[in-house]
């Protein structure tokens, strides 16, 4: 697993009813003051592009057949996570409630 770097900008690959929005509160957290960009898509138009800078993360809905990929908006990123789950397995107590930014 490669380890996150602040110098460069990250990219957060929301899968639908996979607890994106717990995520986001998290994100929220780690990436205050305007250093979280969204990307979702409004009022059924395409999602905003955001100026991406080291620190920032760009969370949310990126769908390459539809013409809003990561590649599509953010080719110069290299440094990429997504959360797998699913509402059975997030219903679960774990051992920490906490999670920790790397």
């Amino acid at each position: 697993m490669k380890t996150y770097d602040p110098s460069e900008p990250l990219i957060g690959l929301h899968i639908p009813k996979t607890g994106g929005t717990s995520l986001l509160r998290v994100l929220q957290e780690w990436f205050p003051n305007g250093q979280l960009a969204q990307h979702y898509r409004a009022g059924g138009g395409l999602p905003v592009r955001h100026a991406l800078r080291a620190g920032t993360c760009a969370y949310g809905h990126f769908n390459a057949l539809r013409g809003f990929g990561v590649r599509d908006y953010y080719p110069h990123v290299r440094q990429f996570f997504a959360l797998f789950a699913s509402r059975s397995i997030a219903s679960c107590r774990c051992g920490s409630t906490r999670a920790q930014r790397a």
